[in-house]
């Protein structure tokens, strides 16, 4: 089958599913991409060259460039259900970024008249401003992982610093350890902060307004940013 085909069969499976009920009436989509390895002889498949380091029988690493062939695989999964709300296919050169309206798009037309698609959850592969933005205006609420080296980050990481007029939100969890006699409890904390209004992020925008990034009577458009200050006890 061509891979449209099978695109087809997937996402015409996933508006079954809706018509049927199986997802909530808002739903929040988990977005994940996955290299899918073939032949050189598939037609339409992508190629990426990657460097790898084996080891030898004498236990000495060895870095060679090995070349792969094949598909990637877009998927947008229901955090309830773990069942996906669309699937798309491109070369496995091509980067998720390209993909995310495509994938957003078809999610929506497989959920149309039996669920809405409220929010999604990226990871830093499908971090792109001008997509964002484009989320935002589809009104479709968004949450990535910012970049460590980002300014956006530095500048969210400051504020809780100051600690003046932000939100605070504490989780406590009780774990137990041992048993018997030797059984002992812990109690390990969650702390978030949040962050309204930040401006740090020159790219969340049209590709137009982004053109304009260096003049002195730009304005970038805000974000709002959850800092995790202590996860489960760990800083």
């Amino acid at each position: 089958m061509h891979v449209r085909d099978l695109e087809a069969v997937f996402n015409g499976a996933i508006r079954a599913l809706a018509r049927a009920g199986v997802f909530g009436p808002k739903v929040t989509g988990i977005a994940d991409g996955t290299a899918l390895e073939t032949t050189e002889r598939y037609v339409g498949c992508g190629q990426v060259t990657r460097h790898v380091r084996p080891e030898d029988k004498q236990g000495r690493v060895h870095e060679i460039e090995v070349t792969v062939y094949g598909w990637k695989v877009l998927l947008l999964i229901d955090a309830v259900t773990k069942i996906p709300l669309a699937v798309k296919v491109g070369p496995i050169d091509e980067h998720e970024t390209h993909w995310t309206r495509a994938l957003v798009t078809q999610a929506r037309a497989n959920l149309a008249g039996a669920a809405r698609l409220h929010k999604i959850v990226f990871d830093r592969g499908f971090l792109d401003g001008t997509d964002l933005w484009w989320l935002d205006q589809q009104g479709i609420i968004f949450v990535v992982p910012a970049k460590a080296n980002m300014a956006v980050t530095v500048d969210a990481r400051a504020q809780p610093a100051a600690g003046e007029g932000l939100t605070h939100g504490c989780r406590v969890h009780t774990v137990r350890h041992g048993q018997g006699k030797a059984t002992r409890t812990e109690r390990l904390a969650t702390e978030v902060v949040g962050i309204t209004g930040l401006t740090t992020y020159d790219q969340y925008g049209t590709a137009e307004h982004r053109r304009h990034a260096n003049r002195r009577d730009f304005q970038p458009n805000p974000l709002n940013a959850v800092v995790v200050r202590q996860w489960h006890g760990r800083d």
